[in-house]
């Protein structure tokens, strides 16, 4: 018992480790690479400039070491995921209820003419800040708190289609791409989350889409939010999407980090998971003893009857022999 629950949680405490690690090495990197090798007229960073390279190379590098750790270490453990939210989760959710609610009516209030999704984002924003106030006042309305989660979602979709068409910014920009890899970063952990809320989990996968996230929507606001504030970036509405990130990136980092303290299921979580795994192998079992115990209650009378014909036949008065012609007088 102690190698099952010891097991997990030294997995879990050294993923979570690397992850943060691996997201400090690259929010640093992003910041210097604003500072030192970024073109603020034209959005690119300097040509055969080697730190940009090598901090877009250890990301790309982080991302395969979650995804291969994730599947070799969590694959067989029943990570624990807490009904009852503790104190810092709760915490955690308010600043990225402000997130959303930031972008949504800061993006509204500085639409443009015609913009038809401006109302759309406002109000997938608001009830995806819904999402987060549920968490945070623990309320527990599993309708509302899956509907806003999709909401929150959804408004991920409309921040990264916002930075996508945004004509003042080019195609292929290095900031425009991060946005657009934290906005991908965020939704990933939140279908995850919203199906660990409304079925059974996959640890696996749980733990890789919660650190990418931290790693990813780290990388893709605190430098720009940073380069912001130094006049290195102008764009306002991409700035809104930055504080978007935030405070998502905020909240992921406190769940990964409360999941890692706590990575084993208790023994009632941990048995409920195991027979919703074993319930495809018991069915089977079940159906194919029904027809063994039919079988036997066909098979019986026929015993009874080969029992009882002896009897019969025994019971039967025998029949006096007539005498031969030879015999009689």
């Amino acid at each position: 018992m102690n190698n099952t629950t010891n097991k997990p949680r030294k997995f879990a405490l050294l993923y979570t480790v690397i992850g943060l690690l691996c997201a400090v090495i690259a929010i640093a990197l992003r910041t210097v690479n604003f500072f030192f090798f970024f073109d603020a007229e034209i959005g690119y960073h300097q040509a055969n400039a080697l730190l940009p390279i090598l901090a877009n190379v250890q990301l790309a590098l982080a991302v395969v070491f979650f995804a291969v750790a994730a599947f070799l270490w969590f694959r067989k453990t029943n990570i624990g995921y807490p009904k009852e939210l503790s104190a810092a989760i709760r915490i955690a959710a308010l600043p990225a209820a402000a997130g959303f609610l930031f972008r949504a009516i800061f993006v509204y209030l500085n639409r443009a003419e015609g913009d038809k999704l401006a109302l759309l984002s406002l109000l997938t924003g608001i009830a995806g800040a819904g999402y987060f106030l549920l968490l945070a006042f623990n309320q527990k309305q599993e309708s509302f708190r899956i509907l806003s989660g999709f909401c929150a979602i959804v408004h991920l979709i409309l921040t990264l289609a916002s930075s996508y068409f945004n004509i003042f910014i080019q195609m292929n920009a290095p900031d425009k791409l991060m946005l657009q890899l934290g906005c991908l970063g965020g939704m990933l952990f939140l279908i995850n989350e919203l199906r660990a809320w409304i079925s059974r989990p996959r640890p696996a996968l749980y733990m890789f889409s919660t650190t990418c996230a931290a790693l990813l929507l780290g990388v893709a606001s605190i430098p720009s939010i940073v380069a912001y504030h130094a006049g290195i970036l102008t764009d306002r509405v991409m700035m809104a999407g930055y504080y978007l990130l935030l405070g998502l990136f905020l909240y992921v980092t406190v769940r990964l980090i409360v999941l890692s303290l706590r990575p084993e299921a208790p023994e009632e979580e941990a048995e409920e998971i195991i027979e919703a795994e074993d319930e495809p192998n018991e069915v089977p079992v079940e159906e194919a003893d029904e027809p063994q115990e039919e079988a036997v209650s066909q098979d019986t009378p026929p015993v009874a009857e080969e029992e009882t014909a002896p009897s019969s036949q025994e019971e039967e008065p025998e029949t006096p022999e007539e005498p031969t012609p030879e015999e009689t007088p």
